[in-house]
């Protein structure tokens, strides 16, 4: 091979470097995460993609079909790095190695000095008759395209779909995985007898076969397909039908038929070797750009990583291959001498419910190998390891059933066990001794990570400081941030460096407690005891109640133990002072100094009668009343005195506590499932209000919150919530782990298709699991993570009950249930607790007067300290965002006296800036139209509407600061000025725009121009012309099965090529906007990037006035149907095949009028076969509202 070992660049040369990068998978992020870290001078890297997004994890591409993730690697600031160009949307069809230059599909070309090309890989589909009617597993378009088709399957049917997933490797399971969590029955077609038979041997295969099977999968293993066969919907049987028949047929040699309504190919890799092959590169046996050791080509100063690249005649489809070839790469253009020495193929299942992994030689086929092995067919579980012929150097392993060992023994391999083999058999009674990994010893393989690396970072190296838990390690390393399997280890290795360095690794509560919280609930619990005092007296450090008071931290959580082991009111027996502030108060305090109320309403399910009570008590106390984002009702602004007589009244009314101010169960988010959605398969809002009712009141470390839906559309995000349930067809789904927050973390599946009872018995385990073994504030996702073996070992304590505590855990939350009372209830019935709500203990009838608000969108809120500060000066306060618009009073008075604050401040001048929308004057908003009855001054533009203008701002200066095309009469920044200085002389200004004054009308810079100069804004949304100018004429938008997206773009200006080549690319339907003068060079451009001639385009000039008119046509001769129409401003275009839905007579519910008829009928003559094409349509003589036409067929 020709292509250099090294690539130093000389000093000239590094002044230019230029390094491109084809390609967008993970190994192109490696790579050019290792350039930049690097930090080369000189050299500058462009990385093209031809996907949309920047480079995400196929490794976890399976979680798609649980969350919409992009699953994007890295920090984005990579890709904002000053040395680094992302081309997204670029594909590159052209490689001249001569020249050293690359084309990309839009006819660009770019030079290049070092190329790397990361193409990665396609999936190939069988080969059989009719395979296009086959789905593949590769990207998140296919996962997202087959969710959705999962879900429409399961309507149109009436029944669960059947998929069939052809390939039995990691892809085919994962794929085979996501369509059963999907609610689908899956059969998984494989040639060989056993799955995954390139990481398992037949023993170890065979059990994988049996644990599938025991999960419901149904297993077609031994034979490839021989033939596909496609029914028609006939054949197929009416949808409508009780039981309508698979459309797909699946046929073997000799054995049966596998039939169902979707199949899905993941049958392995094919290298994306085009560009490789048409330069003239060196191409392996079986496909994929040849490279040597240091991952050269056949070409010079280029380079291949990853899929595509061939290495020994393989191409391998697995990441940790890919990350090792980026970084040899690196280090080879920084001057380097790295080699590539192989591929890892270690490999673990991800897949809910499996524990499989494999690594190294775990076939034995090394000369004098010995197996040492534990197999257990009837449970499910088979460990091999594989050793020298001395059984001391660990040459691989297969985990069937139990891969706990993994993490451990993986970075030996290829070194000496530090004990007997057998001793690494979990199953088999052994115990994982306490390895101490040399340096140099790999425990992330993704990110190249070894144990050294860990070992530095918890050191510090002077400059970044030490790394002593597991967030700061994975910051600073990025160890276990790809697949995160390594994690287990890496902690191992942080904790026992700690320890080696001198560093306190304490599980200490604080400094009164050496327990960690979990010990303390264990004591507390083991020890019967029930004060703060009792416990300092026995656990405490000091021992001693009249020395040892205590802290913030400890006093809250012996509170919250107390209150889990004994389920007494909490601000009783001394236990009031161990409180946090919320919790003394059972209420949140909010900023002000007064709280908040939120009445617990199970599920979200609420009568009329109690809305309307909560209703009258919002108005009565006059709280500021909002709808939180946990679907809460939150009452806001009440005085401490005032708590006892609101929940009175709540009370009263049947209302709970929903206890937001405590570490407790907060609500129980669901959707409305199948009592009255179509796509319901459960009852999701009595599991809910089930789940909140039994949940309810729980002391826990930290806040809980639950989630059900009623079907895998997953409405009620239970996925996102410590505990998630979503329904299927056989039962319920279990979710745990999930956390929004700061650091928010996706639920991982705990069990599933689950009835009623078995899902309240793991719930109740998981949950008392978690409130007795969790750190203080420790949400259920960081718990887990810290767990030894993660949701592995909470599945095996709380499905498996391995540790044989589930009878224990239940009747714990037995307990709790039988025991719970409401503490709002139980306070209101004692007087000596009611003591507590008074604002002032001298008078505890006074209310505090020392609060100030300003009222804002019909609601109070507390004044900030400037505008108490203004108020108390007589000058009224400067509000910045969100006054309520003020209605000019009946006296004609001038608007600014009308939204008086509460408390005496005083409002000056400011601006409304108005979105008028489309044109038509009953299509302004209430809004916007009283935002004009109190205008002083209106400064309004061509496109608003202003034919009633003097009506709707009677008495106000009406000024024209309208702009034509190629006219701006009155500059952006005069109207700046005006308006600015209109305000500041307290004048009420409205700024009245067409459409929406934040699409494409500068509605943001006069929002920045106003707040630089201080001034009150406050934005009043309109219809867009891109959506209701096209409604006109009767062209939706989006439609079903047609367009599920829209694009609006400004045409003001000549649209750039890759702007044009990302339009076509995106599909859907295109709205441009302000687009006539550049219709040619629009129009050309699409065509050019591929936009077919025959799609249609539809111009509405004038749209809702009397002059509205309609022009439709194909793309390729929609340009002479405008120069003939002689199409003028202001017009919407619309391109997509939207168009052919556009109504034949305009959808006012009116009888519609004859028109004149214009257009080029030659054109539209020699298409006969599309009716619809080179139709122009003017309005009627006689003016209407809305202007009636007919869209007219030239002949």
């Amino acid at each position: 091979m020709s292509a250099p070992s090294t690539a130093t660049p000389t000093p000239s040369d590094a002044e230019t470097r230029h390094i491109v990068v084809v390609g967008g998978g993970p190994a192109a992020h490696r790579l050019t995460e290792a350039l930049v870290s690097r930090e080369l001078p000189g050299t500058r890297i462009s990385v093209f993609t031809e996907e949309m997004l920047p480079p995400y994890d196929r490794v976890a591409l399976s979680k798609r079909f649980e969350i919409d993730d992009d699953l994007l690697l890295g920090e984005p600031s990579l890709w904002e790095h000053p040395t680094v160009t992302l081309h997204t949307g670029r594909s590159v069809t052209a490689l001249d190695v001569a020249a050293q230059r690359i084309t990309t599909a839009d006819g660009e070309t770019h030079g290049y000095d070092e190329l790397v090309l990361a193409t990665g890989s396609s999936a190939p589909r069988p080969r059989l008759a009719g395979a296009e009617e086959i789905a593949v597993y590769r990207t998140l378009d296919d996962v997202d395209w087959l969710r959705q088709r999962v879900a429409d399957l399961a309507v149109e049917l009436g029944r669960t779909p059947q998929c069939a997933v052809i390939g039995g490797g990691l892809l085919g399971l994962e794929a085979a995985g996501g369509l059963k969590g999907l609610g689908a029955q899956v059969t998984v077609v494989h040639s060989k007898p056993w799955l995954m038979n390139a990481q398992l041997d037949e023993f170890g295969g065979r059990t994988l076969n049996r644990l599938l099977e025991k999960e419901g999968y149904d297993l077609h293993c031994g034979e490839r397909p021989a033939g596909l066969e496609i029914r028609d919907a006939a054949a197929a049987g009416d949808a409508r039908s009780a039981a309508p028949q698979p459309r797909y047929a699946l046929t073997f040699p000799a054995m049966d038929t596998v039939e169902a309504d979707l199949i899905v190919a993941a049958i392995g890799i094919t290298a994306r070797d085009e560009l490789a092959r048409e330069a003239g590169l060196d191409i392996g046996s079986r496909g994929g750009a040849v490279i040597d050791a240091t991952c050269a080509t056949s070409a010079p100063h280029v380079w291949a990583i990853g899929e595509v690249a061939c290495f020994e005649d393989i191409c391998m489809g697995l990441v940790a291959p890919a990350n090792a070839m980026a970084e040899v790469v690196a280090d080879r253009l920084a001057g380097g001498a790295a080699e590539f020495d192989g591929f890892d193929t270690a490999a673990k299942l991800k897949l809910a419910g499996m524990d499989v992994a494999s690594f190294g030689d775990g076939f034995a086929e090394t000369d004098g190998a010995l197996e040492v092995v534990y197999a257990d067919p009837a449970g499910g579980v088979y460990q091999k390891l594989v050793v020298s012929e001395d059984a001391k150097t660990l040459l691989g392993g297969i985990f069937d059933g139990d891969a706990s060992p993994y993490s451990s023994l993986r970075p030996l391999l290829g070194r000496e066990l530090p004990a007997e083999p057998g001793a690494f058999l979990s199953a088999a009674g052994g115990e994982v001794a306490d390895l101490d990994l040399p340096d140099d010893a790999q425990v992330c393989s993704c990110k190249d990570i070894c144990a050294g690396t860990i070992r530095k970072a918890v050191v510090g190296d002077g400059v970044a400081p030490p790394c002593a838990d597991i967030g700061a390690l994975k910051s600073c390393t990025k160890v276990g941030t790809q697949c995160g399997s390594c994690l287990p280890m890496a902690k191992k290795i942080m904790e026992k460096e700690m320890v080696a360095q001198g560093m306190e690794v304490s599980t200490a509560l604080c400094e009164h407690f050496g327990l960690s919280r979990a010990g303390l609930f264990e004591a507390v619990q083991a020890t019967g005891l029930t004060s703060f005092a009792e416990i300092i007296e026995r656990f405490g450090t000091p021992a001693d109640a009249s020395v040892n008071f205590g802290c913030d931290i400890c006093k809250p959580v012996i509170a919250s133990v107390l209150a889990a082991q004994h389920d007494e009111y909490i601000l009783d027996g001394g236990r009031g002072t161990l409180q946090d502030t919320n919790d003394r108060a059972l209420a949140n305090m909010q900023k002000d100094g007064t709280y908040s109320v939120v009445p617990r309403v199970p599920a979200g399910e609420i009568t009329p009668e109690k809305l309307a009570v909560i209703a009258e008590v919002a108005q009565e106390f006059d709280l500021y009343t909002k709808i939180t984002g946990a679907q809460r009702i939150d009452m806001f602004g009440a005085r401490l005195e005032q708590l006892p007589l609101i929940w009175k009244r709540l009370v009263e009314a049947g209302f709970e506590s929903g206890q937001a101010y405590g570490k407790a169960l907060r609500n129980v988010k669901s959707c409305v499932g199948s009592t009255w959605c179509r796509y319901g398969v459960q009852d999701s809002v009595a599991m809910a209000i089930e789940l909140e009712m039994r949940y309810r009141g729980l002391r826990s470390p930290h806040k809980l919150k639950f989630g059900v839906s009623g079907c895998a559309r997953e409405c009620a995000e239970a996925r996102g919530k410590d505990v998630g349930v979503i329904a299927t067809s056989e039962g319920w789904n279990l979710y745990v782990g999930g956390n929004g927050g700061a650091t928010p973390a996706h639920a991982e599946l705990l069990a599933k298709d689950l009835d009623d009872e078995t899902l309240l018995r793991y719930i109740d385990r998981y949950i008392i699991y978690y409130v007795r073994t969790a750190d203080r504030l420790q949400r259920t996702a960081r718990w887990m993570e810290e767990l030894p073996g993660g949701v592995d070992h909470v599945h095996d304590v709380v499905v498996k009950d391995t540790l044989g505590i589930a009878e224990d855990l239940e009747a714990a939350m037995a307990t709790h249930v039988g025991r719970y009372e409401d503490e709002w209830a139980a306070t209101l019935r004692d007087p000596e607790k009611l003591r507590r709500f008074r604002s002032f203990v001298n008078a505890p009838d006074a209310p505090d007067t020392g609060l100030a608000y300003v009222v804002e969108r019909d609601q109070r809120r507390p004044a900030t300290a400037e505008e108490v500060e203004a108020a108390a000066a007589g000058e009224g306060p400067v509000l910045l965002s969100g006054p309520r618009i003020p209605v000019r009073q009946d006296g004609g008075e001038p608007a600014a006296a009308a939204a008086q604050p509460v408390g005496g401040a005083v409002m000056i001048g400011h601006v409304t800036l108005v979105g008028g929308g489309p044109g038509a004057a009953d299509l302004m908003t209430v809004r916007a139209r009283d935002a004009l009855a109190a205008a002083d001054v209106v400064f309004y533009d061509r496109l608003a509407p202003t034919d009633g203008l003097p009506d709707w701002a009677p008495g106000a200066e009406l000024v024209d600061v309208g702009k034509r095309p190629g006219h701006h009469r009155v500059p952006q920044e005069t109207i700046h000025q005006m308006m600015i200085e209109a305000a500041q002389s307290g004048k009420a200004v409205v700024r009245l725009k067409g459409g929406d004054p934040f699409v494409f009308g500068r509605g943001c810079e006069e929002v920045a121009a106003c707040r630089e100069a201080e001034v009150p804004v406050t934005v009043v949304p309109g219809i867009s012309s891109a959506i209701a100018v096209p409604a006109a004429a009767g062209i939706p938008v989006t439609a079903r099965g047609v367009s599920k997206a829209f694009t609006v773009i400004s045409g003001h200006d000549p649209l750039s090529e890759e702007e044009l080549a990302g339009l076509v690319g995106l599909g859907g339907t295109t709205v441009i906007l302000m687009g006539v003068g550049t219709l040619g060079h629009t129009v050309s451009g699409l065509r050019r990037h591929g936009l077919g001639d025959d799609v249609p385009v539809g111009i509405v000039e004038h749209g809702f006035s009397a002059d509205q008119r309609v022009s439709i046509a194909p793309l390729g001769e929609i340009l002479g149907v405008a120069a003939h129409a002689r199409i003028s401003h202001p017009a919407v275009l619309v391109i997509g095949e939207v168009v052919r839905l556009a109504a034949v007579e305009p959808l006012t519910g009116e009888a519609a009028h004859p028109v004149s008829v214009s257009g080029p009928t030659a054109s539209a003559a020699s298409s006969g076969s599309a009716p619809w094409r080179g139709r122009c349509c003017e309005p009627v003589a006689e003016h209407h509202r809305t202007p009636h036409w007919t869209l007219c067929r030239a002949l």
